[in-house]
């Protein structure tokens, strides 16, 4: 079970590259609607993950 007061952490990486792009969610309702956005931008071998 997810507790809703853990942080959030969006992670973008690049594959075959070092290095990443991390962003910490203010809640769970902006964890839920940032990797949609993220996905409209997403590039070519660039993975979306959410940690909890």
């Amino acid at each position: 079970m997810i507790r809703v007061d853990n942080p959030f952490y969006i992670l973008a990486k690049k594959f075959d590259e070092e290095g990443c792009i991390a962003y910490k969610c203010k809640n769970m309702n902006e964890a839920r609607n940032v990797p949609n956005t993220l996905e409209a931008l997403r590039g070519k071998d660039v993975q979306i993950v959410i940690l909890v």
